[in-house]
């Protein structure tokens, strides 16, 4: 079982299409998993590595929609500001 991850995402980037490995597309994930089944990694690993993946994208996303509502409101304070 290879856990060197920089070997794992060389070859990543190297199967798929554009070089760049996208945890958030299904084909790149797949291309990951061939990866570590190959690399006699056990099954139920690989599975909890994706699904923390997934788990991870949401929890970004949730965090990327706070910021862009504080820098929204903190916009719209400065502008307020501004006018008054």
């Amino acid at each position: 079982m290879i856990t060197d991850f920089n070997k794992i995402v060389k070859e990543w980037a190297y199967r798929v299409d554009d070089g760049k490995p996208n945890p958030n597309n299904s084909t790149h994930l797949y291309h990951l998993s061939e990866i570590l089944i190959e690399n006699k990694w056990p099954f139920e690993v690989i599975d909890e590595l994706l699904q923390n993946l997934n788990e991870q994208d949401s929890e970004r996303e949730k965090l990327m929609k706070k910021v862009i509502k504080y820098k929204h409101e903190k916009q719209q304070t400065q502008v307020k500001r501004v006018l008054v």
